[in-house]
Protein backbone atom coordinates (compact mmCIF):
# COMPACT_ATOMS: atom_id res chain seq x y z
CA UNK A 1 0.00 0.00 0.00
CA UNK A 2 1.39 3.43 -0.73
CA UNK A 3 1.68 5.72 1.86
CA UNK A 4 3.40 9.17 2.59
CA UNK A 5 6.62 7.52 3.70
CA UNK A 6 7.17 4.57 0.92
CA UNK A 7 4.96 1.52 0.37
CA UNK A 8 3.62 -0.95 3.22
CA UNK A 9 3.00 -4.43 2.99
CA UNK A 10 -0.43 -5.36 4.64
CA UNK A 11 -1.21 -8.80 4.81
CA UNK A 12 -4.99 -9.03 5.15
CA UNK A 13 -6.83 -11.68 5.78
CA UNK A 14 -10.79 -11.90 5.17
CA UNK A 15 -13.07 -13.93 7.40
CA UNK A 16 -16.16 -13.20 6.04
CA UNK A 17 -18.21 -12.28 9.09
CA UNK A 18 -19.79 -15.25 9.32
CA UNK A 19 -20.30 -17.25 12.51
CA UNK A 20 -18.41 -20.88 11.39
CA UNK A 21 -15.36 -18.49 10.86
CA UNK A 22 -15.48 -17.13 14.41
CA UNK A 23 -13.14 -19.81 15.66
CA UNK A 24 -10.40 -19.19 13.48
CA UNK A 25 -10.14 -15.15 14.16
CA UNK A 26 -7.21 -16.12 17.16
CA UNK A 27 -4.89 -17.90 13.96
CA UNK A 28 -4.96 -14.41 11.81
CA UNK A 29 -5.48 -12.15 14.69
CA UNK A 30 -2.03 -13.31 16.70
CA UNK A 31 0.25 -10.07 16.02
CA UNK A 32 -2.08 -8.01 14.54
CA UNK A 33 -1.82 -4.00 14.39
CA UNK A 34 -4.46 -3.06 12.47
CA UNK A 35 -7.86 -3.98 11.50
CA UNK A 36 -10.68 -3.24 8.77
CA UNK A 37 -14.08 -4.21 9.54
CA UNK A 38 -16.36 -4.00 6.90
CA UNK A 39 -20.56 -4.31 6.48
CA UNK A 40 -22.81 -4.35 4.25
CA UNK A 41 -25.45 -0.89 4.73
CA UNK A 42 -28.16 -3.29 2.68
CA UNK A 43 -28.60 -5.60 5.10
CA UNK A 44 -29.21 -4.90 8.96
CA UNK A 45 -27.62 -7.65 10.71
CA UNK A 46 -24.30 -7.72 9.25
CA UNK A 47 -24.61 -4.15 10.87
CA UNK A 48 -25.70 -5.98 14.01
CA UNK A 49 -22.48 -8.28 14.00
CA UNK A 50 -20.06 -5.64 13.79
CA UNK A 51 -20.14 -5.71 17.91
CA UNK A 52 -19.44 -9.58 18.14
CA UNK A 53 -16.77 -9.07 16.18
CA UNK A 54 -15.11 -6.11 17.56
CA UNK A 55 -15.33 -8.27 20.81
CA UNK A 56 -13.53 -11.17 19.69
CA UNK A 57 -10.74 -8.69 17.83
CA UNK A 58 -10.53 -7.18 21.39
CA UNK A 59 -9.90 -10.13 23.56
CA UNK A 60 -7.33 -11.79 21.36
CA UNK A 61 -5.63 -8.35 19.44
CA UNK A 62 -6.13 -5.89 21.95
CA UNK A 63 -7.54 -2.36 21.29
CA UNK A 64 -5.48 -1.70 18.11
CA UNK A 65 -5.97 0.89 15.41
CA UNK A 66 -9.20 0.21 13.49
CA UNK A 67 -11.56 1.40 10.66
CA UNK A 68 -15.19 0.68 9.67
CA UNK A 69 -15.96 0.61 5.97
CA UNK A 70 -19.73 0.57 5.47
CA UNK A 71 -20.18 -1.43 1.39
CA UNK A 72 -22.50 -1.76 -0.82
CA UNK A 73 -22.91 1.42 -0.80
CA UNK A 74 -23.79 1.59 -4.74
CA UNK A 75 -27.12 0.24 -4.37
CA UNK A 76 -28.58 3.11 -2.50
CA UNK A 77 -32.22 1.84 -3.37
CA UNK A 78 -31.63 -0.93 -0.60
CA UNK A 79 -29.78 0.94 2.31
CA UNK A 80 -31.01 -0.38 5.40
CA UNK A 81 -27.95 1.43 7.94
CA UNK A 82 -27.37 5.24 7.51
CA UNK A 83 -24.42 6.78 7.36
CA UNK A 84 -24.98 8.91 10.65
CA UNK A 85 -25.71 5.53 12.22
CA UNK A 86 -22.43 4.09 11.03
CA UNK A 87 -20.53 7.52 11.90
CA UNK A 88 -22.04 7.62 15.27
CA UNK A 89 -20.83 3.57 15.95
CA UNK A 90 -17.60 4.23 14.84
CA UNK A 91 -16.82 7.15 16.83
CA UNK A 92 -18.46 5.46 20.04
CA UNK A 93 -16.97 2.45 19.56
CA UNK A 94 -12.78 3.60 19.00
CA UNK A 95 -12.72 3.30 15.53
CA UNK A 96 -10.36 5.96 13.92
CA UNK A 97 -12.72 6.69 10.92
CA UNK A 98 -15.65 5.53 8.72
CA UNK A 99 -15.64 5.17 4.99
CA UNK A 100 -17.95 3.94 2.46
CA UNK A 101 -17.32 1.95 -0.15
CA UNK A 102 -18.82 -0.19 -3.06
CA UNK A 103 -16.85 -3.10 -4.19
CA UNK A 104 -18.88 -3.79 -6.83
CA UNK A 105 -17.52 -0.81 -9.06
CA UNK A 106 -14.48 0.08 -7.14
CA UNK A 107 -15.33 2.94 -5.27
CA UNK A 108 -13.66 4.11 -2.38
CA UNK A 109 -12.40 0.65 -1.56
CA UNK A 110 -9.02 1.68 -1.10
CA UNK A 111 -8.95 4.66 1.18
CA UNK A 112 -9.94 2.50 4.45
CA UNK A 113 -6.37 0.08 3.88
CA UNK A 114 -4.17 3.13 2.99
CA UNK A 115 -5.68 5.69 5.82
CA UNK A 116 -4.96 2.56 8.20
CA UNK A 117 -1.17 2.14 6.56
CA UNK A 118 -0.40 5.61 7.12
CA UNK A 119 -1.39 5.75 10.62
CA UNK A 120 0.30 2.71 10.94
CA UNK A 121 3.57 4.15 9.47
CA UNK A 122 3.34 6.56 11.87
CA UNK A 123 3.12 9.02 9.21
CA UNK A 124 1.75 12.90 10.92
CA UNK A 125 -1.50 12.74 12.56
CA UNK A 126 -4.61 9.93 11.55
CA UNK A 127 -5.47 11.77 8.90
CA UNK A 128 -9.59 12.60 9.88
CA UNK A 129 -10.20 14.42 6.42
CA UNK A 130 -10.26 10.50 5.06
CA UNK A 131 -13.38 10.12 7.01
CA UNK A 132 -15.59 10.57 4.36
CA UNK A 133 -16.34 8.93 1.43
Amino acid sequence: VPTSDGPIKLVVWDLGGEERFRFLAPVFLKGARGAVFVFDVTREETFEHLEDWLSVVLDVAGDLPRVLVGNKVDMAAYRVVSRERAEDYAARRGFLAYFEASAKDGANTDTPFIALAEFLSGVGEWPRELSVS
